[in-house]
């Protein structure tokens, strides 16, 4: 039996696509893209918009809301670039 929170989510998800989903979708992803940043911002602006994603898209987020374990999965990954992607970047700008 679906909740209706759960029931709304899970048609949000098929019908809307999330900017970070179209954003990882790119195969050759800039790490920038993928945070939503611009290369000319700041390491505490790049700080911000890593966290803010990290605990939109953390699986622990879906689990607790009750989330299905598809979304759990997918959610996984997600967080997975996501870290991916500001270790890129934080190696870059320690180089430079």
């Amino acid at each position: 039996i679906l909740t209706f929170p759960k029931l709304v989510f899970l048609n949000l998800m098929k019908i809307i696509p999330t900017n970070l989903q179209a954003r990882l979708n790119d195969k050759e992803s800039d790490p920038y893209k993928v945070l939503g940043v611009k290369r000319t911002d700041n390491d505490e602006t790049i700080k911000k918009a890593w966290i803010k994603l990290t605990k939109e898209h953390h699986p622990d987020n879906l689990v607790a809301k009750g989330m299905p374990p598809e979304f759990i999965k997918q959610a996984t990954k997600e967080t997975s670039s996501i870290n991916t992607a500001y270790d890129k970047i934080n190696k870059q700008r320690k180089v430079n």
